[in-house]
C-alpha cells in the first residue's frame, strides 16, 4: 500500500492506470479478490461505481430479506464469497513474483489460499457492494449507512444455509480434467465441478481428440523431466507418472491412494521429487508436514491442509509406520467432518488432496497398505547427496510448466476418447483413480503402477503380528473355543514352571505387544484387538467371535480355510 501511495504521488495518472489494469488482470485470473488498489480508483470513480449498485433498506423486522438481498448484490457484484461445508471463505492470493523482470508489476504465477470470512471483513465487503439506506425519523428520510454488524453476524450463522453463494471443492492453478473426461480451462469459478481455476499463464490447448501416440508421447515428454531421480524399477518408474498425472486432476478425483517415496539413505531425491511434482500441479513447493505420532495432531495438520483448500500435502521425512483410522478414511472418502483451527464446530470439508509420504525406508501398517502407492529410490552410493545432474529438474518443471501439465492432460484426455480399457479388477476404493490414471500408464504401455503392492504388505508390521498370533494361536488351541482371560492364565502358568516348553514361550512372543511393562497381560488391549481383526482371513486363518460364556466373555476361535489334499481324479470321473 505505501508504495501504491508513493507511486501515486509521483505520477496519479500512471498509477491510476497501473491500478486498473493490475485489477483486470485478477479478473482475468479468475481471482475476483479485490486489492488495495480501490484506495487509487479516485472519488469520482468510486461515486460512479457504487451508483450502479443496488439499493437496501435496512430494517429489522425484514432482517432475512435484508440479508437475502445483501447476498444477491454481493453475488451480482462478484465478490469472493464461496460455502466451504458450512463456513464462508475467501481464496486469498499469493502472487509469486519474477524477480528477473524489469517490471516489477508482473507476476510469474499466482497461487491462493482459502481464508474464512471475518464479522468486520464481511461486513466490509456488503457495505461495498450495495448502497445501504436506514428511515432517519428525525429527517423523516432514508440516510446512507454502512451494514449493519447483525447482517454479517447473522449470515456467518447462518452456515451457508439459504445463501445463493457456490460452493467451492478447491482451487487450481492449472488445467485440469473433469470427471466426464472434459478439460477445465477457462479461469473463473466453475460450476459443474465447484473449482476456482485461477492462473496468469496462457495455456495452451489440450487436444480434442489425441490418439495413442500422442499419450505416449505425452509419458515420454514427463519422464524427460524425472529421468534423472534413481528409480529402482520399471514399476517404480510408473508409479512416479502416477503421481504426476495423479497430482494434476486430482481436484476432480473422489478418492486417490497415498504416494510413498522410498529410499534406504538420505539424499537420494525423495524431497526434490515431491517438490517437482508439486510444483507442475500446483506452481509452487510442497506444503510439508511431519507425521506427528499423535492421531489427533495429525487430524489438526490435515483439517487446516484442507480447510485452506491445499492441493498437495507432503508428510515429509517420516520415520514410523503410516497407519491409523483417519488416514485410512481421509484417503477413501469425498469429505470428511472435522474441527479445525478457527472453528466452534465440526465442519464438513473435500479431502480432494493429493498426499505424499517420504522416508527412508518407509512402511505403511494395516489398511494403509493397499491404499498406498510405493515408489523407490535408490542411487546405490554411500553419499547420494554428492551427486551431479544433467539439468536442475526444478528450475525446468517451473519454466516448462505449461507444456508438461498439457503433455499429461493429453494423456488422460486420449485414453478417455479413445476408449482405452480399463484394468480389472479395479483397486478397492480408488475405482475412479484406477480406470484412468492407472488404467492409461498400462494402456500405454509402462508397468502397472502397483506392482510394488506385494512389497508394501510384506513391510505391514500390523500384519506380521497378526500372523504370528493367528499361527501361534491355532498351534495353541486348534479350532477349540477359548477367552482371553485363559492366555493370561497359560502365561501366569508358565512363569511358575521351571522348564517353559517351546509352545508356552511362543505363546508369550506372539502377545508381547499386549503387556504391560510388568510383563503381564492387558487383556482390554488385547480384546480390542480381536474384535478389530474378527473375520480377517490371513493365509488360511482368521479368528472368530464366538458364543459368550457365563461371565460375559467373548469365546474365541480360529476358523481354517484350508483346502484338504484332493483325491486323485478318476478317469471315468472327467467323462
Amino acid at each position: 500500500m505505501e508504495e501504491g501511495e508513493a507511486r501515486l504521488a509521483r505520477d496519479p495518472s500512471a498509477a491510476l492506470a497501473q491500478a486498473r489494469a493490475d485489477t483486470l488482470a485478477d479478473m482475468r485470473a479468475g481471482l475476483w479478490v479485490e486489492t488495495a488498489v480501490y484506495s487509487l480508483l479516485g472519488d469520482k470513480d468510486e461515486l460512479a461505481r457504487k451508483a450502479k449498485c443496488p439499493k437496501i433498506e435496512y430494517q429489522e423486522s425484514q432482517l432475512g430479506a435484508v440479508i437475502q438481498s445483501a447476498a444477491a448484490a454481493a453475488m451480482e457484484g462478484g465478490a469472493p464469497i464461496y460455502k466451504r461445508g458450512s463456513m464462508l471463505v475467501q481464496p486469498v492470493a499469493e502472487r509469486n513474483i519474477n524477480a528477473s523482470d524489469k517490471e516489477p508489476h508482473k507476476f510469474r504465477e499466482v497461487t491462493a489460499k482459502l481464508k474464512p470470512w471475518g464479522k468486520l471483513s464481511l461486513r466490509e465487503r456488503l457495505t461495498h457492494h450495495a448502497q445501504w439506506e436506514k428511515y432517519d425519523g428525525r429527517s423523516g428520510s432514508n440516510k446512507p449507512i454502512a451494514c449493519p454488524p447483525v447482517v454479517a453476524e447473522t449470515m456467518l450463522d447462518r452456515d451457508g444455509d439459504g445463501l445463493p453463494f457456490h460452493d467451492i471443492a478447491g482451487i487450481v492453478t492449472a488445467p485440469t480434467m473433469r470427471p466426464d473426461g472434459s478439460i477445465l480451462s477457462a479461469p473463473g469459478y466453475d460450476a459443474e465441478t465447484g473449482l476456482l481455476f485461477v492462473s496468469y499463464t496462457n495455456w495452451p490447448g489440450v487436444p480434442e481428440r489425441p490418439t495413442m501416440e500422442d499419450a505416449k508421447a505425452g509419458l515420454d515428454k514427463l519422464f524427460s523431466l524425472v529421468r534423472e531421480f534413481p528409480f529402482v524399477s520399471a514399476v517404480d518408474r510408473s508409479a512416479g507418472l502416477a503421481l504426476i498425472l495423479t497430482a494434476i486432476v486430482r481436484p476432480c478425483l473422489p478418492s486417490s491412494p497415498i504416494f510413498g517415496i522410498n529410499a534406504p539413505t538420505p539424499g537420494t531425491g525423495k524431497g526434490k521429487f515431491v517438490d517437482t511434482v508439486c510444483i507442475l500441479a500446483t506452481g509452487r513447493h510442497a506444503v510439508a508436514t511431519t507425521y506427528p505420532a499423535n492421531e489427533e495432531e495429525i487430524q489438526k495438520q490435515i483439517g487446516s491442509s484442507l480447510m485452506a483448500g491445499d492441493q498437495f500435502l507432503s508428510l515429509d521425512n517420516v520415520t514410523r509406520p503410516v497407519a491409523g483410522n483417519f488416514m485410512c478414511s481421509v484417503l477413501t472418502q469425498p469429505k470428511m467432518s472435522m474441527r479445525v483451527l478457527g472453528a466452534s464446530k465440526n465442519v464438513d470439508l473435500p479431502t480432494n488432496v493429493t498426499f505424499c509420504a517420504n522416508g527412508n525406508n518407509l512402511k505403511f501398517d494395516g489398511d494403509m497398505t493397499r491404499r498406498a502407492v510405493q515408489i523407490n529410490l535408490n542411487a546405490n552410493c554411500e553419499r547420494p547427496e554428492e551427486r551431479t545432474f544433467a539439468f536442475d529438474v526444478i528450475a525446468v518443471a517451473k519454466a516448462r510448466r505449461p507444456e508438461l501439465v498439457i503433455a499429461a492432460l493429453s494423456v488422460l484426455r486420449a485414453f478417455v476418447v479413445q476408449r482405452g480399457p480399463k484394468i480389472r479388477p479395479a483397486l478397492g476404493s480408488f475405482e475412479a483413480w484406477s480406470d484412468l490414471v492407472r488404467s492409461a500408464i498400462v494402456w500405454c504401455g509402462w508397468a502397472d503402477p502397483l506392482g510394488n503392492s506385494k512389497e508394501i504388505e510384506a513391510n505391514d508390521s500390523e500384519r506380521d503380528k497378526l500372523q504370528t498370533l493367528l499361527t501361534t494361536m491355532h498351534k495353541w488351541q486348534g479350532s477349540k473355543e477359548w477367552t482371553v482371560s485363559d492366555i493370561g492364565k497359560a502365561l501366569e502358568s508358565d512363569l511358575q514352571k521351571a522348564d517353559k516348553d517351546k509352545q508356552s514361550v511362543g505363546l508369550a512372543e506372539a502377545v508381547i505387544s499386549f503387556m504391560d511393562r510388568q510383563g503381564k497381560l492387558e487383556s482390554g488391549k488385547l480384546g480390542k484387538y480381536l474384535k478389530r481383526v474378527d473375520g480377517r482371513i490371513l493365509g488360511d486363518l482368521c479368528f472368530k467371535a464366538g458364543k459368550k460364556d457365563n461371565f460375559n466373555r467373548v469365546r474365541w476361535y480360529i476358523e481354517s480355510f484350508a483346502k484338504p489334499d484332493a483325491e486323485p481324479e478318476r478317469i471315468e470321473d472327467v467323462f
